[in-house]
């Protein structure tokens, strides 16, 4: 999904340069460089890297039929 080109003139001083989504040119390949060169600096610098990764499985049992599921398990 692309912004619209005179919304994004209107907002983008509003956004932060680490804004990767919506926005041509950037993909969440840019955004997990970006991170990767962060961490690797940091730990270059002697500094702790502290991460926290969370899954979100919510939205992936809305499309299994639960009955087919339950009847592997059964």
């Amino acid at each position: 999904m692309q912004i619209d080109i005179t919304t994004l003139q209107y907002i983008d001083n509003k956004l932060d340069r680490k804004q990767f989504g919506c926005f041509r040119g950037k993909s969440t390949t840019h955004a997990l460089i970006d991170m990767l060169h962060h961490w690797n600096s940091a730990l270059d610098n002697r500094k702790s890297v502290r991460l926290l990764f969370v899954l979100d499985y919510a939205k992936a049992f809305d499309h299994v039929d639960h009955s087919t599921v339950v009847r592997k398990l059964i």
